[in-house]
């Protein structure tokens, strides 16, 4: 095959978020310092060079990851139509939910990581959810 044959290779148009889908479990279950970018990038099947492509640090890796479920849960919120059930509601955050089950750990345990600010907003945002 020569050049002009061999075919384009192009990032995906989420990588960004496959990173994310990854590296929350990983974060959840080997915890802030047991997670490292080299197995992040792997589960991807990416480098860790083309990681930090994305994310400049471990940290803003983490901090966004921690903000994900939460995003998601309120967004559900903000499409549910005025005349949604209470069934209709609960169901769109069960399914969230159930999509970040996996990610669990980075809420319960690995949050207090978080630098106070983001701390306080991740709390903020989980309590408009709650409201």
């Amino acid at each position: 095959m020569t050049v002009e044959e061999s075919p384009v290779r192009r990032r995906p148009g989420n990588r960004r978020q496959l990173i994310l889908d990854a590296a929350g479990p990983i974060f959840s279950e080997r915890g802030y310092h047991g997670a490292s970018m080299e197995e992040m990038a792997a589960k991807v099947g990416i480098t860790a060079t083309a990681l930090y492509r994305h994310f400049p640090n471990k940290y803003a890796l983490f901090a966004e990851c921690t903000n994900l479920m939460v995003d998601r849960l309120r967004d559900v919120l903000d499409d549910l139509p005025g005349s949604a059930t209470l069934s209709d509601l609960l169901r769109a955050l069960a399914q969230v939910t159930f999509e970040h089950r996996a990610s669990g750990g980075v809420y319960r345990w690995e949050a207090r990581f978080l630098e106070a600010g983001e701390r306080r907003d991740l709390r903020a945002k989980f309590a408009s959810v709650v409201d």
